[in-house]
């Protein structure tokens, strides 16, 4: 499971297609993390294997206050808020996509 984060622009996409740059950041990764899988099941309805659920700022608060309700989630929860930081959410997406 992943956190990918895009630019919004399509003209940097293409340039950054040409370079040979990765079309995306992962930001995060959880191996098998079935809490925070199901979080995503819940509030994404019809999710499916392999699909790209593009995500707000908004969306990744309601996360971390999800992991604040369970124990030893504290590096999740850092990561998480630095993403949120870290973004600039006029010209970056950020995204969820897990393989099962």
């Amino acid at each position: 499971m992943y956190l990918h984060k895009r630019q919004n622009d399509i003209r940097t996409k293409i340039l950054e297609n040409l370079s040979g740059e990765p079309e995306y950041e992962e930001v995060a990764y959880w191996r098998k993390d079935y809490l925070i899988h199901e979080w995503f099941c819940d509030r994404f309805e019809f999710l499916e294997n392999c699909e790209e659920i593009e995500l707000d700022k908004y969306d990744l608060l309601d996360l971390i206050e999800f992991l604040k309700e369970e124990k030893n989630r504290e590096e999740d929860i850092e990561k998480l808020n630095k993403i949120i930081e870290d973004t600039d959410w006029d010209n970056e997406k950020i995204s969820y996509y897990a393989w099962w």
